[in-house]
């Protein structure tokens, strides 16, 4: 089951972790990059519904069941969370600042910077980094995995 509280349309830039990375190694080897902001992108932003797609087939699921939360009830989920956390001091994911993200259709953001500049262009592709991720949040325990059997971590030679 797939519940989604940002329209699946919605698009946003992405970055792997190792991507992340050699685009600061590489700012940190440059004099010229003193001072400059660079954003680090892949080159294509997916959709929210794309990112679910993907982390489902990553974790072998099927979605039987695929809800769009409405955007009303998404702004009321925040304010029921300031409201809950303002009577009793925990602090919750949904609140008002959170939900309010869910309103723009793109965050986006232009790598083209770090590509002339820097030379950076990111290598992991979403499917790879996303099934790299799952992988990662089983091994840290922070997940349990949905199937028995094993899961088996992509090759190298499978990421290009």
């Amino acid at each position: 089951m797939a519940i989604h509280a940002v329209p699946r349309e919605n698009r946003f830039s992405i970055v792997h972790v190792s991507d992340l990375v050699t685009a600061l190694l590489l700012a940190g080897e440059r004099v010229e990059a003193v001072g400059r902001t660079y954003y680090v992108a892949n080159d294509r932003a997916p959709s929210w519904g794309e990112l679910y797609a993907e982390i489902a087939s990553a974790a072998s699921c099927v979605r039987t069941l695929d809800l769009q939360v409405p955007l009303p009830a998404i702004a009321a989920a925040g304010v029921a969370g300031d409201l809950l956390s303002a009577v009793t001091g925990w602090h919750t994911l949904a609140n008002r600042h959170k939900t309010r993200l869910a309103r723009p259709r793109w965050w986006l953001c232009d790598p083209e910077r770090a590509h002339v500049e820097l030379g950076w262009k990111a290598a992991i592709p979403l499917q790879h980094g996303v099934r790299e991720t799952y992988l990662w949040y089983l091994a840290s325990r922070w997940m349990r995995p949905r199937t028995r059997g094993k899961v088996s971590v992509p090759s190298k030679e499978s990421q290009v």
